[in-house]
């Protein structure tokens, strides 16, 4: 081998290694490369493998933003243990800058956030920020539980009987519709007045609208949710200020009493106690 080429394979290898001692060499792949997984981009998709399958949707909503959180997601993401549970889910990746209306249905506020929907696009779990390996399999675990727990079972008790499925609530979207039923039933209609991008809303569905108690409660009322903004003139016709707000109304749209905020459950259920009296 000539000295010219000796010269130039010298100065390759060395340009190689300073290169990657300042980090300028091939980037490492981020969590939508790993290969053992598939990650879907679009929610279609993502829907047609979990009904395919019967599992939940795992949704990655993220801001494509480099960093140390960057660093320590895809180290979380790389764990053999949570790869193996996100096996067992339809998985949806979604960056902020190019998908911001599945956010806004989703009432995405921070990134990271992860979903676990059902086949139907119904959220079923969520949580904000970053999770360690451990945090991230309790939570994918927990969802599965809670996949279980609200699907009709197909098994039978000691008894025979069959297993009792959980009720889940029937909430319509037009005041008609609600008249309509509360005139059938007798009842007073119970209305969520609610906002997208409101995170105190959210916590009312998802923590206080899921309380067994309050769930058996909310039974006895007619069911309506109204989007603030959406529907500016049951803001102005109730006198909604602020998000969430629940609104009694009798069977004709006349207005009971209404509750500003959010309750945790207990007091949700002293308000509707409060109302039931009242009636």
């Amino acid at each position: 081998m000539s000295k010219t080429w000796k010269t130039a394979l010298i100065l390759t290898g060395t340009a190689m290694v300073i290169a990657a001692a300042l980090g300028c060499g091939p980037k490492e792949p981020g969590p939508a490369a790993d290969s053992s997984l598939s990650w879907h981009q679009s929610i279609a998709g993502a829907k047609l493998e979990a009904r395919r399958r019967g599992v939940l949707i795992l949704v990655d909503c993220h801001a494509n933003r480099k960093g140390w959180l960057d660093e320590k997601e895809k180290r979380t993401l790389a764990d053999k243990r949570v790869k193996a549970e996100l096996k067992d889910f339809a998985l949806l990746r979604v960056n902020a800058s190019k998908r911001s209306d599945l956010e806004q249905r989703l009432g995405v506020e921070s990134f990271p956030t992860r979903l676990l929907l059902n086949a139907k696009g119904e959220v079923v779990a969520r949580k904000s920020g970053y999770m360690t390996p451990d945090q991230y399999v309790q939570f994918l675990r927990e969802g599965g539980m809670e996949k279980a727990s609200s699907v009709t079972a197909s098994t039978k008790p000691a008894g025979g009987a069959p297993a009792e499925t959980k009720k889940q609530l029937s909430w319509h979207k037009s005041v008609a519709g609600a008249k309509l039923e509360a005139k059938k039933r007798g009842s007073l209609i119970l209305v969520d007045v609610y906002g997208r991008r409101c995170p105190w809303c959210t916590k009312l569905e998802k923590h206080t609208f899921e309380d067994a108690e309050v769930k058996a409660k909310l039974q006895d009322f007619t069911l309506l949710k109204v989007n603030a903004s959406e529907d500016r003139d049951f803001m102005r016709r109730y006198g909604v200020r602020g998000l969430p707000t629940t609104v009694i109304l009798n069977a004709n749209g006349k207005l009971i009493t209404k509750q500003p905020g959010y309750l945790p459950p207990k007091d949700y259920l002293r308000f509707l106690d409060f109302v039931k009296r009242a009636q």
